[in-house]
């Protein structure tokens, strides 16, 4: 993640860096991700991030139209080479971000129960295995985020499992 001011439009740059090849750590090390050509077509809908709090007031900035994100991938070897942008998302893209909590047996996206590791893989233009696989090395014990490139999200679009009353909201 990476922060500048843009001199030319007075808005706040964020840098989100997409990753073209699967991590050392994922039993498929060094294959394509296909994950931009995913972004573009819609299929991938967001990507899991680690800190939740930047994250969200980075889309707050987005939202009040005072910064932007610009995706990117490295040119060459990851942290070693410089950046390629290919995509900028600005307030029209209305992207979101929502709390994340993965336990041994459940899921809870913005404190409630009712997104199942298929629903969090397809949108992530992954394999449930896959989704596994890559989140494995991340800290679950603490509060990750979903960051969504457009504006669809799950806690707008899906019945709501309310663990304090223990029902069904709509």
């Amino acid at each position: 993640m990476f922060f500048k001011i843009n001199p030319m439009s007075k808005k706040s740059c964020f840098v989100f860096r997409i990753i073209t090849k699967f991590p050392s750590y994922h039993k498929r090390a060094g294959e394509e991700t296909n994950f931009v050509e995913m972004i573009k077509q819609g299929i991938k809908k967001h990507t899991i991030v680690v800190k939740y709090d930047y994250w969200k007031k980075v889309c707050k900035l987005v939202d009040e139209n005072k910064a932007y994100i610009s995706l990117r991938i490295w040119e060459g070897v990851a942290c070693r080479s410089s950046t390629i942008e290919i995509m900028r998302l600005h307030r029209k893209q209305k992207v979101g971000i929502e709390s994340l909590e993965i336990t041994d047996f459940d899921i809870f996206v913005d404190n409630k129960k009712y997104v199942t590791f298929e629903e969090l893989a397809k949108g992530e233009g992954l394999s449930v295995k896959d989704f596994k696989d890559l989140i494995q090395k991340h800290d679950l014990s603490k509060t990750l985020g979903i960051f969504h490139f457009k504006s669809t999200k799950y806690t707008k679009v899906r019945k709501k499992y309310d663990l304090k009353k223990n029902k069904i909201i709509i």
